[in-house]
């Protein structure tokens, strides 16, 4: 990379803790991450330092996100939990997008530039994910590249799966001056982030979104399942299970999850389970890579 780096390989290799005290001693000044391990690697720096196992966390300067969405509030979230760790005053949250179809990764040059993409080696379309025709500039659609001069394996309208919300525009980019094919988020998978609930079609990214943003909400997991386990014609049911944050009401919170989730995707949690070991519910979280966070778990014995 031309700089001085260092990989954790994850949770799973390095514990969380330890690659923060190794981040804290070592002043790095940027990383590299996931937003769902992101997340809990903030929550655990802000924890670590109120108990002075840290410094604040001064020198870093920013944060490279990529693999799933960046919304406005988890934006927010960053900074929030930023400010709390004193971070540099211009810390900053670049999103990425990169595959191995690609060979290559692309980003924003600057905090909500939008991703700049190559027009140089790729052909770049955004196609509307029923007609597969093109959609126009600014408008949302699956995302594909054409190579172009390259040699051996070549794709024509390769289809990434990737749903860009904000739509990709041809312009000169305000921060870096030089004009590219830039994509705007949110980004998510056309086919896998969506299922039906209840009969209602619904984007599970924004079902995941709905309970984070919620206020009083620490941590959480959503468990979609049947009324009746096992039973594929029975009704569907939602389960939220929720770590509070400190001096929230249960009651209270249970509402505005509740709220907040209908007002969203159009379907209502059945049933909202408070839990008090939040290391424990984390820790289910990231049990199978270390990295991604498996907010939601689908249970049910047939996807609809």
């Amino acid at each position: 990379t031309g700089m001085s780096s260092f990989d954790s390989c994850g949770g799973k290799v390095i514990p969380t803790e330890e690659q923060i005290r190794i981040f804290s001693q070592q002043e790095f000044d940027s990383i590299s991450a996931v937003p769902s391990y992101f997340t809990y690697w903030l929550r655990t720096a802000v924890e670590m330092l109120k108990r002075g196992e840290i410094k604040p966390l001064s020198h870093l300067k920013g944060v490279f996100l990529g693999g799933e969405p960046v919304s406005p509030a988890l934006r927010q979230y960053f900074k929030d939990r930023g400010r709390e760790l004193s971070v540099h005053p211009g810390f900053r949250i670049v999103e990425s997008l990169g595959m191995t179809e690609t060979k290559w990764a692309f980003m924003e040059c600057e905090e909500g530039s939008g991703i700049h993409l190559n027009p140089k080696f790729y052909f770049w379309e955004l196609l509307d994910p029923e007609t597969r025709m093109p959609v126009g500039e600014g408008r949302p659609g699956v995302l594909v590249f054409s190579h172009i001069g390259w040699r051996g394996t070549v794709f024509i309208r390769y289809w990434t799966g990737d749903l860009i919300r904000g739509g990709l525009r041809w312009e000169k980019c305000r921060f870096c001056g030089r004009t590219y094919p830039l994509l705007f988020g949110s980004i998510c998978r056309a086919v896998k982030d969506f299922t039906k609930i209840k009969g209602t079609r619904v984007n599970l990214l924004d079902l995941i979104g709905a309970v984070r943003d919620t206020e009083g909400v620490s941590s959480f997991r959503i468990i979609l399942d049947k009324e009746v386990p096992g039973d594929e014609f029975s009704r569907d049911i939602i389960l939220v299970r929720v770590v509070l944050k400190q001096g929230e009401s249960r009651e209270v919170v249970e509402k505005r999850i509740k709220d907040h989730v209908k007002a969203v995707t159009e379907v209502t949690p059945d049933k909202v389970v408070f839990e008090v070991d939040e290391k424990a519910l984390e820790g289910e979280l990231f049990q199978k890579t270390g990295i991604k966070a498996e907010y939601l778990v689908d249970k049910r014995p047939t996807h609809i």
